[in-house]
């Protein structure tokens, strides 16, 4: 009876646990973006896979790669959003959407680092 009784307690966690809605992955497709805040997210999502691409280079291999990292598809993701600034109506509002959103950015080594502190300078700057 006991067995049962726990048996019965055990499934009934796992189920409550395995219902939790996962947390949707952020799309890095500027295009697909139909809101101010997708647009927002899709250019962190962009600049993160940059970071993560050069994984824990320093800065000095960082300045001289140009091969290994894929700077092209960069360009012509962040490419692709621009003209989605427009078409969102998010001139306004995506400048502060970015600086809400700088803290999700992590890298793992001194080019990440100095990546995330040029999208904040950029920022700043504007």
């Amino acid at each position: 009876m006991r067995l049962g009784a726990l048996f019965v307690v055990l499934v009934v966690v796992l189920v409550a646990c395995g219902t939790d809605k996962a947390t949707p992955a952020i799309s890095a497709d500027p295009a697909s973006a139909t809101t101010c805040d997708e647009l927002a997210d899709a250019v962190v999502a962009i600049n993160q896979e940059l970071i993560d691409e050069v994984g824990d280079m320093s800065v000095e291999e960082l300045a001289t790669a140009g091969g290994p990292l894929s700077f092209e598809g960069w360009v012509t993701k962040a490419q692709v959003g621009a003209p989605r600034v427009v078409e969102l109506g998010c001139e306004d509002v995506l400048e502060g959407m970015l600086t809400e959103r700088a803290d999700r950015l992590q890298a793992g080594g001194p080019a990440g680092e100095s990546l995330i502190a040029d999208f904040i300078g950029n920022l700043a700057n504007k």
